[in-house]
């Protein structure tokens, strides 16, 4: 199945990866190959990562982080702290490199340095 790439903030877009959660949920993400695509899909983040059974389970953690912070923050509720607990730690990992050349930006980075990019783009949405 393809990926849905349609908030404009990669941690949206991760939240994004399960489908129907109050009927029959569908999860994008069932393997550690399903992330490692959905990663080399999003704009903006670097187009090859692997992702360990230890950084997949990161990775759908951070994933219902993100969507729980962000249905408080649409219901007007206060956020859950296990929540910002996530998205708040994985925020402060390693960064994705960023390089400019002719061809233009070229992002490289491991599956932790992607989960902190994405955290700290869901923590930028979350703010407004």
């Amino acid at each position: 199945m393809d990926f849905a790439f349609v908030s404009g903030n990669p941690a949206l877009d991760l939240a994004g990866t399960v489908l129907s959660r109050r009927d029959e949920p569908v999860d994008l993400l069932a393997v550690p190959a399903d992330l490692e695509r959905w990663v080399a899909a999003c704009e903006g983040l670097p187009d090859r990562v692997t992702a360990t059974p230890s950084a997949f389970a990161a990775a759908l953690t951070l994933r219902e982080a993100v969507y729980r912070l962000a249905l408080d923050r649409v219901l007007d509720r206060r956020f859950d702290l296990p929540s910002l607990e996530v998205v708040n730690a994985a925020a402060a990992g390693p960064l994705p490199t960023v390089r400019l050349g002719d061809a233009g930006v070229r992002m490289s980075g491991d599956l932790p340095a992607v989960l902190t990019q994405v955290a700290r783009s869901g923590i930028a949405v979350l703010a407004d």
